[in-house]
């Protein structure tokens, strides 16, 4: 904010200075003094930033006018005159400088709306195509749940219709699954040989093995 109002100033300071050579020269030479004095009032505005820079030319074009409209002649000093010159000049470049920002604003305010709608797009265009994958990734688990299934279902049948006793037991031999075929070879009923041992039904049944053709899974 410091370095704002310094330039500011170094700004108003060469205008006066302009100010003051025109009066003093009003003629060609005069103008051109002035206007190599007021140069560096255009390096300190465009330090700031455009709009002090565009501020700046501004104000000693509209100052030039304003007086030469009112005192066009030399030999009829007014201080009044210079001030109210002076004033209007300034009055003017500031609303100039006004609209040079509030347009700036709203081309600033346009530019960030269009990257938001475009980051909006892009995002948007991005859940279209996770959401592809993803329904892709959802059919394809469907269909091998569904040929799992269905393999599964195929070999129940097919060992529910072996002629052969299956079953299958775990690492104590606990009976876990059994086939019809097993029951037949035993002589146990389902509900007596779900509760049964691999070794309670070798034991009870010493011919077992002569009774048919016996898996173990």
């Amino acid at each position: 904010m410091i370095i704002v109002k310094q330039k500011f100033l170094c700004v108003i300071f060469f205008q006066l200075i302009y100010a003051i050579l025109l009066i003093c020269f009003y003629g060609k030479i005069g103008q051109s003094i002035a206007f190599l004095i007021v140069l560096p009032a255009f390096v300190s505005a465009f330090l700031l930033n455009a709009v002090w820079t565009i501020s700046s030319i501004s104000f000693s074009a509209l100052f030039t006018i304003i007086y030469i409209l009112l005192w066009s002649n030399r030999n009829d000093f007014s201080l009044l005159k210079l001030l109210i010159g002076f004033l209007l000049t300034y009055l003017l470049s500031f609303f100039i400088s006004k609209l040079i920002r509030t347009t700036r604003q709203y081309q600033n305010e346009v530019l960030n709306r269009k990257k938001i709608e475009e980051d909006l797009l892009k995002a948007n265009e991005e859940l279209k195509l996770y959401v592809e994958r993803l329904e892709v990734e959802i059919q394809e688990k469907y269909n091998t749940e569904r040929t799992l299934r269905k393999s599964e279902e195929q070999y129940r049948e097919l060992v529910e219709k072996a002629n052969i006793g299956i079953l299958v037991d775990d690492a104590d031999g606990n009976i876990k699954y059994f086939n019809e075929q097993l029951c037949v070879m035993t002589g146990y009923s389902a509900g007596e040989m779900i509760k049964m041992n691999l070794k309670d039904i070798l034991g009870d049944v010493p011919d077992f093995p002569k009774k048919g053709i016996f898996l173990r899974i």
